[in-house]
């Protein structure tokens, strides 16, 4: 039982350190650059969803009315005085 562990002590004391942290460094950059992928398809299927589902409930109150929405014309905004 113990027999596998002579080869295994030996194999981590002959380990070079500088090669580790080598690889141990390019591999968090190449998951930092992967992470900004992720995220950026995240944000965008978040404002997909947010137009999407904005299409049917935005015009909730002009569907129910039945009339068009107009920008407020100049004689409704400063009626006439008497």
């Amino acid at each position: 039982m113990m027999t596998g562990l002579g080869p295994l002590l030996a194999s981590l004391a002959a380990m070079d350190i500088a090669a580790f942290t080598r690889k141990v460094t390019r591999n968090a950059i190449l998951y930092a650059f992967a992470l900004v992928f992720v995220l950026t398809a995240y944000v965008l299927a978040v404002a997909a969803l947010a137009i999407h589902l904005s299409r049917p409930w935005g015009n909730a109150d002009r569907a129910s009315s039945g009339r068009r929405w107009a920008p407020p014309s100049a004689a409704n905004k400063y009626p006439a005085s008497e």
